[in-house]
Order: C-alpha cells, then sequence, then structure tokens
C-alpha cells in the first residue's frame, strides 16, 4: 500500500545535498579560474621564450659578424687608429729550438 502524499506539500532537498552543490559549484568555478589563469601564464612564457630566442639568433650573427676578418680590420681602423705597418716596423723573431723538460 502505497502512501498518498497530499498536493500542497512540496519536496525538498536536504540542506546537506544543497550545501555539497555550493561547494561544488564554488570548486568548479575556482579551478576554472585556476585553469584560465595558468594558460595565461603559460603563454606570457611562450611568448618571453620566442623573444629570447630571436634576440639570440640575433645577437649570434652579430657576433659572427664582428669575428669577421674584414669586420675586424674596419673597426682596427675607424676605432682604434691602426694601420697596416710599414715593413721596417715589423719585426721577425727566430724560432727557438724547443726545450724538454
Amino acid at each position: 500500500m502505497s502512501k498518498d502524499y497530499p498536493l500542497s506539500k512540496k519536496r525538498r532537498l536536504p540542506l546537506g545535498s544543497i550545501f555539497l552543490l555550493l561547494i561544488f559549484s564554488i570548486g568548479t568555478v575556482w579551478l576554472r579560474l585556476l585553469v584560465v589563469r595558468l594558460a595565461y601564464s603559460i603563454d606570457e612564457v611562450h611568448q618571453w621564450m620566442g623573444r629570447s630566442k630571436r634576440k639570440h639568433d640575433q645577437l649570434q650573427l652579430e657576433l659572427v659578424e664582428m669575428k669577421s676578418p674584414s669586420q675586424l680590420k674596419e673597426l682596427a681602423r675607424t676605432r682604434f687608429h691602426r694601420m697596416q705597418p710599414h715593413a721596417k716596423q715589423v719585426i721577425y723573431l727566430k724560432s727557438s729550438p724547443s726545450r724538454d723538460p
């Protein structure tokens, strides 16, 4: 035999269920915000890495250019006012036999 409930009596969710639903909802929103913040941070790090890589490549190219003999010669001539020595200014050293200990 089934009990008949009057139509005026409403079914209610237990208070504990409402509390758990509220905690779960807040936790879900908090986790989603955390994921968005972390994704933004990761994107910033990727952008920084890209800029750093481009700067590294640019500096490597500049280093290669600075080490080239023609660039060194031009730098010595213009910045340090060095010229090719005349034949009388060059001193040749005699090679001495190596000494064995």
